[in-house]
């Protein structure tokens, strides 16, 4: 039996609102950024006809449901449509399917004026389907299911009593949570929320290649041959700090038992890369110009270029007569796109133990403060109580603020 060349992606998420991070995004930049997402979708038709693909796979989250807007939904299913190849989908648990999706034949020609694309294959039950198609010559079956609102308890419905049909090329479309993996640091109660599975059913399934979608880096289900049994492509596109990892577009020639590494291409399609760094300070930076110096230094050793967007953890101590607790980052204009700079686990770096000596008497205020402090800390310690032990000493960094005539700032506080 002939092998399938396939192209996969997912989790593209278009008409996304971007406004749940901690980027910071204006206005302007968040739909510049929109418009970034679907240039990336835009690049597919030549990647298809570059490699010579004879389907695509798309296991779900092409858009945000909510949000989603008629121009988005027409541009995506042209693109689609001029792959010239077959497109089977699997919507997700942020595109799930409903009669008024846009992956309802109905409500997309009612609502769009246009004709749903005949290459474009849509699973639309809860429950697991087959689709042959006749491009394929009927030797490959593929198997599919929706979701129908934006979450889904309990495991995956392609691991249960459903056997692939023998004789055949089995390829599956999983929107879901393999368990086996950390990803972006979820326990394993997290995981199971969103129609979970294992490694293990993936091997034991009978499929020769399952297609994931839903976990936003790319990761791989290899067999004790090396043969590629899964795979998550990760998101098109990068919108948010728990994106930093690695995602693409696929290509891959799949046959009998899963997918040679030999036969496996990845292609990075995002303009960007998100960078989340850590810049250290000590107790000797006196001036926004030294901060500036330590920050574009750390741009230049991470490689960071003109497109991208960096997130900057600054750690450490600064020198306690430094006042202005912030950077101008037009500073670091020509290095990126966009970037901010997070000062909350930066401390004014007080010498505790000369103050101490200075305060000589305990009925002066800031002696008075530290020595209750210390005891508390102590009490603390002896009782192997770590999270208060951070509270008192956040107090004490927060006390040392006031009674310098510091601004007392929200970078101490506790999660």
């Amino acid at each position: 039996m002939k092998p399938v060349r396939f192209l996969q992606f997912s989790d593209v998420h278009l008409d996304s609102s971007l406004t749940h991070t901690k980027l910071k995004l204006t206005p302007m930049k968040r739909e510049q950024w929109r418009r970034d997402i679907m240039r990336a979708v835009r690049r597919l038709p030549e990647v298809v006809k570059d490699k010579a693909v004879d389907v695509v796979l798309c296991p779900g989250d092409l858009w945000e449901e909510e949000s989603v807007r008629a121009e988005t939904a027409t541009e995506l299913f042209e693109i689609l449509e001029g792959l010239g190849v077959p497109v089977v989908i699997a919507p997700g648990n942020h595109d799930y399917f409903h009669p008024l999706s846009y992956y309802d034949r109905d409500h997309f020609e009612t609502r769009l004026g246009k004709k749903f694309p005949a290459n474009v294959h849509v699973f639309t039950s809860k429950s697991m389907e087959t689709l042959a198609l006749p491009e394929l010559g009927g030797e490959v079956v593929f198997h599919g299911s929706c979701f129908t609102e934006n979450h889904a308890v309990g495991r995956h419905p392609a691991f249960g009593s459903r056997s692939a049909e023998t004789g055949k090329l089995n390829i599956a479309l999983v929107h879901g949570s393999l368990i086996d993996i950390p990803v972006f640091g979820l326990d394993t109660k997290r995981h199971e929320e969103t129609a979970h599975f294992s490694r293990r059913d993936i091997l034991d399934s009978g499929y020769d290649y399952v297609a994931l979608g839903h976990y936003h880096a790319y990761s791989l289900v290899e067999d004790s041959k090396g043969y590629i049994r899964a795979a998550y492509s990760g998101v098109l596109v990068a919108r948010g700090l728990d994106e930093t990892r690695d995602h693409f577009v696929i290509v891959g020639e799949v046959g009998h038992g899963g997918v040679s590494p030999s036969k496996w291409e990845r292609f990075c399609l995002d303009k960007r890369h998100i960078h989340d760094i850590e810049v250290e300070l000590d107790a000797e930076v006196r001036s926004e110009g030294e901060i500036v110096h330590r920050i574009r230094r750390k741009l230049h050793e991470e490689g960071v270029t003109k497109d991208d967007i960096v997130y900057v953890r600054l750690k450490g101590q600064i020198h306690p007569q430094f006042e202005r607790w912030s950077v101008d980052e037009r500073e670091f204009d020509s290095l990126c796109w966009h970037i901010v700079v997070d000062w909350s686990s930066v401390e004014a770096g007080y010498d505790l133990e000369s103050l101490k000596l200075g305060a000589t008497s305990k009925k002066e205020v800031l002696g008075e403060f530290l020595n209750k402090i210390d005891q508390a800390e102590a009490e603390a310690l002896a009782a192997n109580d770590l999270e208060r032990v951070e509270i008192i000493r956040e107090a004490r960094q927060i006390g040392l603020d006031a009674l310098h005539g510091k601004e007392v700032r929200l970078r101490y506080e506790i999660d």
